[in-house]
């Protein structure tokens, strides 16, 4: 038996290697004359043959979900992700990729056992497992679940060791650069999402595909057609014209917090202080990261919170106006959340809603916004920002030094171990 295995998990990774060929469609008879609207974002993601896959194989939408069975984010979303497989049997299927984070010490043996159990045609079975008992993944607990399943735990350097490094690179490529991060149809998602916020994207997904599947587009190859002329990788945004590279701006700015929000520790060592925009993408996907960041450096870092609504984004000074009403209620990162888990839905009556479900007075809610009163202090911070070189959203100061954009996971560590190490 372990040589059959054996010879499988090479198979998964031969596979895996070769996957770059899985979103070419196979004939133009397949893409028939369709073509997705160039001005929607997407990645070429290829599923290849090592992927364990849940759903129909013609399903109109594809959700390749990366993550790792230690991150609660991730433990988190698998019941909605649940919530969307119910609500679209026939149309959405479900794609694993294992992303299992560095400091995350047992997510890597999991992730391993995971795709041994997938050999064995035992993955979703095993899945729900190490996430029902994401607090018990150390080497015992897993022999047991191995030993549950009947098959053999997998040692440390085996095959399954490539296929998973192969997902975490390309993860990389398509900046996923925390967990969970989802690609629909091979539009970006990031972080544990509310059910609304899957089912907005996947029925505009299916808009489309009814479209390519109307153009003669063959069923199997849907997703192929949609994502083949995507974004190869992710480009970090460029750096403000004129101004240094990130890690070449040596430069410590003195930042008064005033009485901005925070989150941590008051006494942690490094400090985080984040110009922002609730409506900007990049400031969302950002914000996955900073969970990321908040969640490996826990008791040694905080984060700082200030406002950048830029101009033409219309809902984002009103936005930024709700969430210091809702500080001032003693609740400014629960409605930071909903809002930035809402992103396309800021309207006025949005924010009301918000307000009512994490329980704000809305006496006083109202009286704040209908009369203005944060207006000004959104803009203090905002010409607060611009004098510190802020001119896009998100920008950062760790300690004090600039770093502007949705960066990696990797630039902020590198920032933070070199602030812990003075």
């Amino acid at each position: 038996m372990r040589i059959r295995l054996g010879m499988i998990a090479a198979f998964l990774l031969v596979a895996a290697l070769g996957r770059a060929d899985s979103t070419t469609p196979k004939t133009n008879k397949a893409q028939g004359s369709f073509a997705p609207d160039p001005s929607v974002e997407r990645y070429r993601l290829p599923l290849g043959a090592a992927a364990p896959v849940k759903g129909p194989p013609n399903a109109r939408v594809t959700i390749v979900q990366f993550s790792d069975f230690q991150c609660p984010f991730c433990a988190r979303v698998e019941p909605t992700l649940a919530e969307v497989m119910q609500k679209y049997p026939n149309d959405v299927r479900v794609v694993w990729k294992n992303m299992p984070l560095p400091f995350h010490v047992n997510a890597m043996p999991a992730a391993r056992l995971a795709m041994a159990a997938h050999t064995a045609g035992k993955f979703w079975e095993l899945h729900d497992t190490l996430f029902k008992n994401q607090q018990k993944l150390d080497a015992p607990s897993l022999a047991e679940y191995a030993s549950a399943a009947g098959i053999a735990q997998p040692r440390e350097g085996s095959a399954y060791d490539g296929v998973i490094q192969a997902d975490v690179a390309e993860a990389k490529r398509v900046g996923a650069n925390g967990t969970p991060t989802f690609f629909i149809n091979g539009r970006i998602l990031v972080g544990a999402q509310p059910l609304e916020k899957f089912t907005a994207m996947v029925d505009e997904e299916l808009v489309t595909a009814d479209k390519a599947l109307k153009a003669g587009v063959q069923p199997a190859h849907v997703y192929d057609v949609l994502v083949a002329h995507g974004k190869e990788k992710y480009e970090e945004p460029p750096a403000r014209p004129g101004s240094p590279a990130a890690d070449e701006d040596k430069t410590v700015h003195k930042i008064e917090l005033g009485g901005a929000p925070i989150r941590g520790e008051k006494r942690a060592r490094v400090t985080i202080v984040e110009w922002s925009d609730f409506q900007c993408p990049f400031c969302s996907r950002a914000n996955a990261t900073l969970a990321t960041v908040m969640q490996k450096y826990k008791g040694r870092v905080r984060l700082v919170f200030k406002h950048l609504p830029l101009p033409f984004h219309d809902h984002a000074h009103l936005a930024a106006e709700a969430s210091l009403e809702a500080n001032a209620q003693g609740k400014f990162w629960e409605l930071h959340d909903k809002l930035f888990a809402n992103q396309q839905r800021l309207e006025r009556a949005d924010l009301d809603a918000y307000a009512a479900a994490i329980g704000l007075d809305l006496d006083r809610w109202k009286t704040a916004l209908d009369g203005g009163k944060w207006k000004q202090r959104v803009d203090d911070d905002a010409k607060q920002g611009a004098a510190l070189g802020a001119s896009g959203t998100p920008t950062f100061f760790i300690n004090g030094r600039i770093l502007v954009g949705a960066q990696p996971i990797e630039r902020f560590s590198a920032r933070i171990d070199e602030e812990l190490k003075l």
